[in-house]
């Protein structure tokens, strides 16, 4: 549990943000200190300089306070207790999603405190300088009923998706999943610019199906005779594509944490990696070699992601740095680090084998 009183202040400049979350999802921390701490964060930004803020994570640490003492108080108001100030609350974590970039997030928390009826007066200041949301295209008749009717497969497609998920048969839930991942993909497609949260929703079922085949991969290793290699492979990137919409979605970040992890022990070594020849290359060699024998010999996983980052000072356009960076610092425990260097190896490369570690005896063309 986090500290109390004075020790909380020094705690939360000290503990990393990834170290608070895991903090935050034991459930343990009374909501109303949570916003409490959050809101004392929120004054004390103003206060500092853009290079404290950014060299001691606080904004993401203030959203991430707000974020589960807000979500607390509104599954249970009772446990609000009456020196913690709501609509003050809202306001100030709105504030912080606009300062983070997040204005669609900013303008859902305000008009979700008005609608609660906690508005304030800087509410509405802060609702009128946020840009207005895109205008949904509207439906004609025809349209409408074609869409009920495939609506109607679809939702029965998706419970049994979840009903074979709950009751973990794990092989069947796969191919169902499969399919519902082919309605929501045939949805967005011929109806997506009438439904704005289908790619969120889509995003949600990526990584029920990453999931569903992490558990099944035995059954996979065993009955279609895949390798570990291929059988993780697809689940790491569906859970990556969920996370670039969900990025809180802790199914898919669990799927990629467990597969990093298993790419830290049983990684495969890839062969020679030819790359062209470029100012800084012998460094960079040095580093990505250096790197190889800390991830995958001796299992250093600080040392193997500090030299990858320093390879990354001399290029950033190479998969396999960024997939070795992700795979260290998720080994490490910086899961959300680690995941954001994944992601970037695989907008490099979406089919970058994912327990590949390449040996870097590098030639350069």
């Amino acid at each position: 549990m986090l500290p109390t009183g004075i020790e909380v202040t020094t705690y939360l400049y000290q503990i990393s943000p990834e170290e608070l979350k895991r903090e935050l999802d034991q459930g343990q921390e009374n909501p109303n200190d949570l916003i409490g701490y959050a809101s004392w964060l929120f004054v004390d930004l103003q206060s500092k300089g853009l290079e404290v803020v950014k060299r001691q994570k606080l904004f993401p640490k203030a959203l991430l306070l707000f974020r589960a003492g807000i979500a607390s108080i509104e599954a249970n108001p009772a446990l609000l207790e009456h020196n913690i100030d709501m609509g003050l609350a809202y306001f100030q974590f709105a504030h912080l999603l606009q300062g983070f970039g997040d204005l669609e997030g900013a303008r859902r928390v305000l008009e979700k405190a008005i609608a609660s009826g906690h508005e304030t007066p800087s509410m509405r200041v802060l609702l009128d300088e946020l840009p207005s949301p895109p205008r949904q295209a509207t439906w004609n008749a025809d349209e409408r009923r074609e869409f009920d009717e495939f609506e109607q497969h679809r939702v029965k497609h998706a419970k049994n998706a979840r009903k074979l998920f709950v009751a973990k048969r794990w092989p069947e839930a796969v191919e169902a999943y499969r399919q519902v991942m082919a309605d929501q993909e045939q949805m967005i497609g011929r109806w997506g610019d009438k439904i704005p949260d289908a790619k969120e929703e889509l995003a949600g079922f990526q990584a029920d199906l990453a999931v569903c085949l992490i558990m099944a991969i035995d059954h996979f290793e065993d009955r279609v005779r895949l390798s570990k290699a291929d059988a993780l492979n697809e689940p790491v990137t569906l859970a990556l594509k969920a996370l670039s919409l969900l990025p809180d979605n802790r199914s898919a970040e669990e799927v990629v944490r467990s597969c990093a992890e298993a790419a830290a022990v049983f990684s495969i070594c890839s062969g020679v990696v030819k790359v062209d020849s470029f100012p800084d290359f012998s460094t960079w060699k040095a580093n990505c070699e250096g790197a190889y024998w800390q991830l995958r010999k001796h299992k250093d996983f600080s040392t193997a992601a500090a030299y990858y980052q320093e390879a990354l000072r001399c290029r950033q356009d190479i998969d396999f740095v960024y997939h070795g960076l992700g795979v260290a610092l998720v080994a490490k425990g910086e899961t959300s680090n680690g995941i954001r260097a994944l992601q970037r190896a695989y907008e490099l490369n979406p089919e970058y084998p994912f327990l590949s570690i390449p040996r870097i005896i590098i030639e350069s063309r």
